[in-house]
């Protein structure tokens, strides 16, 4: 299902995409859930069932629990709960629409 996260458009300002030349890869950045501290400035995140260890060095104040915009390998924003989950709503609500096409 993650795959199919990242291959989404741009549907929210919490949703970051950066498009490219056609036939190149598009980077995308969606909201991921703190689960793991691993001092001193990096986690581990989660959604969909995947996790990735990512560095917090450009955020501040993030708490077991908070959503961040994950790209590359950096949270770049911490989320409000409930606006990164609405996102994520959208983000399945688009996988499950492009598989039925």
């Amino acid at each position: 299902m993650m795959a199919g996260l990242l291959s989404g458009r741009h549907i929210s300002h919490h949703v970051w995409a950066g498009y490219r030349k056609e036939g190149e890869s598009m980077c995308l950045a969606v909201p991921m859930k703190v689960v793991e501290f691993i001092p001193p400035d990096r986690a581990i995140v989660e959604a969909e069932g995947i996790s990735t260890e990512i560095s917090l060095r450009l955020v501040e104040s993030v708490n077991i629990g908070d959503y961040v915009i994950v790209h590359t390998g950096y949270a770049l924003e911490v989320l409000d709960v409930d606006e990164a989950e609405k996102t994520l709503d959208l983000l399945r609500e688009m996988i499950k629409a492009g598989e039925k096409i």
